[in-house]
């Protein structure tokens, strides 16, 4: 009996991997084409600024689009670090969700929402905090 239940076991464990790696390729897939669709859509908006101007607003969702694809780029990265060193997964969603902050608090700044940006320093606050908080523990 106690055999059985190991092999099952091993066989959940290696379903359970099989499963793991095929959403992990499916994220990964879904990045690169999310990344190819964001630059196609930014090289669209900065022909449309040489070609009509560039004002602010269109300037703005350029620098938002690029901002986008870098967090679309830390994610990917971060997929791929999490794959070569499972230990380094937590530190590269932190680098991610740091990312995304700054990302937030420029588009703030640029389109002058001062309570976005009180709201997203705090968010920033809190990563920090967590990142110290899984430092200690991993120690």
């Amino acid at each position: 009996m106690a055999l059985t239940g190991r092999k099952i076991i091993r066989h959940i464990y290696t379903v359970s991997d099989v499963i793991t790696l095929i959403v992990e390729i499916l994220i990964i897939v879904f990045l690169v084409i999310l990344i190819a669709l964001t630059v196609y859509h930014t090289a669209g908006k900065v022909i449309e600024a040489i070609e009509y101007g560039g004002d602010t607003q269109r300037i703005t969702y350029i620098i938002d689009d690029v901002l986008l694809l870098i967090v679309f780029t830390e994610l990917l990265r971060s997929f791929v670090m999490a794959y070569r060193r499972r230990e380094l997964y937590l530190v590269a969603v932190a680098e991610v969700a740091f990312i995304v902050i700054v990302r937030e608090i420029i588009i703030s700044v640029i389109t002058k929402t001062p309570i976005d940006v009180l709201i997203l320093s705090g968010a920033s606050i809190m990563v920090v905090v967590t990142l110290l908080l899984i430092a200690r523990v991993m120690r």
